[in-house]
């Protein structure tokens, strides 16, 4: 999987638990990947995470920041170590 598919993956995986998923993924479609997107998506999750007092929504978020970490270490790496974690960890998120 490329680097806009492992987002859109993780996007589709928290879209019910948080309302700005669906914008990104539209986001995506019109716009695509660039490099902005990730930093922006992980500021914007983070201040999530403190906003919200669920504890099963802020750990699924936590684990979202930790996949756009990863996607983020892709741009600058692009090795296969890298998408496996990437899908190792997006299966976690899937399973929260």
């Amino acid at each position: 999987m490329n680097k806009k598919e492992y987002l859109t993956r993780l996007l589709d995986s928290i879209q019910s638990i948080w309302e700005p998923a669906r914008w990104f993924m539209k986001v995506l479609k019109v716009w695509g990947l660039d490099d902005g997107i990730v930093d922006q998506l992980i500021k914007i999750i983070e201040e999530s995470i403190k906003e919200t007092k669920n504890e099963s929504k802020k750990k699924k978020l936590e684990w979202s920041v930790a996949v756009l970490e990863k996607i983020k270490s892709m741009e600058q790496t692009s090795n296969k170590e890298d998408e496996t974690d990437c899908e190792e960890l997006l299966d976690k998120l899937e399973m929260l």
